[in-house]
């Protein structure tokens, strides 16, 4: 079982990582695009700077550049993480490197050509999508396989950090905990410190979170889009890519579950029927969604 140990992680503002693949090529001066070339061709495809862009595509060079001012290191060390530990198991971009440059992060990673879950679920049988669900069950039980490392445990970003799960974006003090328990202490009191009699409260819906949920690592937004599948074309099926670290850490481990349900139609087949073959519904699901409502959204 594979440990993930804080003080492996790269780090640095410049991160070339010389082994990947890219630099494995006949030319001896084989480089990255630089932050200049980045947005020369983020303004070629009518993006306006400064802004967080959709990441630019160098198809003749098999790369992909993801930049703006709201990316972290943690993103890019988490899939330094995985492509080190859980290679064979999860599939997800190599990373090439980063760089800040101007206040902005780029995070230079190798292209995957496909098409995204979302992009491809209407036109999928239901054994197609079965199978897509296997896979992604064996991936999502190997990253919930991951082991910290070091003598104390935390939740928080990859690089123990802040949590990065949006519903905690603009809000301080959202990690590192030391506990499940602190964790959801905070959760509780940013839902409850606008409550008109809050010296007096007693929050109903607090025992819902289960303090003794083991700490897991997550990738916290397992949404359609962000799993890339081989193209239509092609049989059979096959998840080629996980995208989108931005948001992974060390949670609860109910938070996988309840955050694949964000954003996407409850009643829709993906959340009732397929979502629950890849994990198991926790029993606080109830109440994480009270205090996900009760941050506004």
């Amino acid at each position: 079982m594979a440990t993930l140990d804080v003080g492996e992680l790269p780090t640095g503002d410049n991160v070339v990582i010389k082994t990947s693949s890219y630099f494995n090529r006949t030319a001896e001066d084989i480089l990255l695009p630089s932050p200049a070339e980045v947005r020369e061709r983020t303004l070629e495809k009518g993006f306006v700077y400064p802004g967080n862009p959709p990441p630019i595509r160098f198809p003749e060079l098999g790369l992909i550049v993801k930049s703006g001012t709201n990316l972290t290191i943690a993103e890019a060390q988490c899939l330094w993480a995985i492509w080190k530990h859980l290679k064979c198991e999860i599939p997800v971009p190599e990373l090439y490197g980063w760089v800040r440059d101007g206040g902005e992060l780029f995070i230079y990673m190798k292209l995957i050509e496909g098409e995204t879950l979302e992009a491809r679920w209407d036109t999928l049988s239901v054994l197609e999508r079965l199978d897509v669900s296997s896979q992604l069950k064996t991936m999502t039980t190997a990253l919930r396989g991951l082991r910290q490392g070091g003598k104390d445990a935390f939740i928080g970003s990859t690089n123990r950090g802040p949590l990065l799960d949006i519903l905690f974006e603009g809000r301080p003090g959202f990690g590192p905990f030391k506990t499940t328990k602190e964790f959801h202490d905070r959760f509780a009191a940013e839902v409850n410190k606008y409550h008109p009699d809050i010296q007096n409260f007693v929050d109903p819906m607090r025992g819902q979170l289960p303090d003794e949920a083991p700490i897991i690592f997550t990738h916290a937004d397992l949404h359609p889009s962000n799993i890339m599948l081989t193209a239509t074309d092609v049989k059979p099926v096959r998840v080629l890519a996980i995208l989108d670290w931005h948001q992974s850490g060390w949670y609860p481990s109910y938070w996988e579950f309840c955050n694949m349900l964000y954003c996407v139609d409850m009643d829709g087949d993906w959340a009732k029927d397929y979502v629950p073959t890849i994990l198991e519904k926790p029993d606080c699901f109830d109440g994480w969604w009270y205090y996900m409502n009760g941050l506004g959204f």
